[in-house]
């Protein structure tokens, strides 16, 4: 009998994974604030309008306009316009405004000029119950607000606002005051503090994406 002498077979080793998947990561993480981009912008866009600090009640017949004043502000003018369709396009039409220079009042009857107000446009028809109505209001620190409604809208008790009802009219101010819309009335605060956190993120992604990219270029080749 012939004894044949064992050979072990000896075992490839297996491939290391491709540098090109871990570089394409560090890639695509480096490239993460302008791929995030779009994100960042659509957080912070908004109506180009600040939010509305007043809203609107009903007194039987008569219209009234409920304001929240800042300390010192002051009335420039107030408009009230009915829209209308014309075709594919929606028109207002304008039916009473007033213009000047006077210490924003507290209530503000749609068809009267307040104290120190000049109308320049008189209400010449009554409202009806369907008229799509927009309420724009002006002042040293608000740039002309506006408000959508209907006169069927609006609360037999409270007040209007912009897709809220209040429960009156202090209940409206100091939720308008809580909200700091005097201080800001744009929500710039707000937009700036989602910016920085925009920054700081997409910049340590970007960060960790440039220190793979140094590993795998440092990393002699097998």
């Amino acid at each position: 009998m012939q004894w044949t002498p064992h050979v072990a077979h000896s075992q490839t080793p297996l491939p290391r994974p491709k540098r090109s998947v871990t570089r394409t990561a560090g890639w695509v993480l480096l490239a993460a604030p302008a791929l995030l981009l779009p994100i960042g912008g659509l957080a912070v866009m908004g109506d180009p309008y600040p939010q509305a600090r007043f809203g609107v009640m009903s007194n039987g017949d008569v219209l009234k306009v409920v304001t929240a004043g800042c300390s010192g502000e002051r009335l420039t003018s107030i408009e009230l316009r009915r829209l209308a369709e014309s075709g594919s396009n929606p028109t207002s039409i304008e039916l009473w405004s007033v213009e000047g220079n006077a210490p924003m009042p507290a209530d503000i009857v749609l068809g009267d000029a307040p104290g120190g107000m000049v109308e320049t446009v008189s209400l010449a028809k009554q409202l009806g119950p369907d008229d799509r109505l927009t309420v724009l209001v002006t002042t040293d620190q608000l740039r002309q607000a506006s408000l959508e409604f209907s006169v069927a809208e609006i609360p037999a008790a409270g007040v209007l606002g912009d897709g809220v009802t209040f429960a009156s009219s202090e209940v409206m101010r100091a939720e308008a005051l809580d909200k700091k819309l005097c201080t800001d009335p744009n929500g710039d605060h707000d937009k700036q503090r989602i910016l920085h956190w925009y920054f700081v993120i997409t910049g340590s992604i970007s960060a960790f994406g440039a220190a793979i990219l140094v590993a795998t270029w440092r990393r002699k080749p097998a």
